[in-house]
C-alpha cells in the first residue's frame, strides 16, 4: 500500500522541456552555409553527429537550418 509522499512519486511522470527537442524558429535572414550542409550531408549515415564549437558561433542555426532542408532527421539540444 502506498501512503503519502509515495503516491506523488509513484504518479509523477519525468517532465520534459519542449525547447530541448524542438529545432528553434530561424530568421529568414539566415546565411546559407553549403560547405557545412555538405559536411553534414557526408555524414548522414551516423548515428549521432556532434557539433562543437564556442558561444555565439552559430551553432545551433546551422544544425536548425540544416534540419529545416531535411525533414527526416529529429533534433535533442543539450547544455
Amino acid at each position: 500500500m502506498l501512503l503519502g509522499n509515495s503516491l506523488g512519486k509513484f504518479l509523477m511522470k519525468p517532465s520534459i522541456n519542449i525547447s530541448q527537442i524542438t529545432p528553434p524558429i530561424l530568421s529568414t535572414k539566415v546565411l546559407p552555409r553549403p560547405r557545412l550542409f555538405d559536411l553534414l550531408d557526408e555524414n548522414r549515415d551516423k548515428k549521432l553527429i556532434l557539433i562543437l564549437g564556442q558561444a555565439a558561433q552559430g551553432k545551433t542555426t546551422l544544425v536548425a537550418s540544416y534540419i529545416g532542408r531535411i525533414q527526416d532527421l529529429s533534433w535533442r539540444f543539450s547544455d
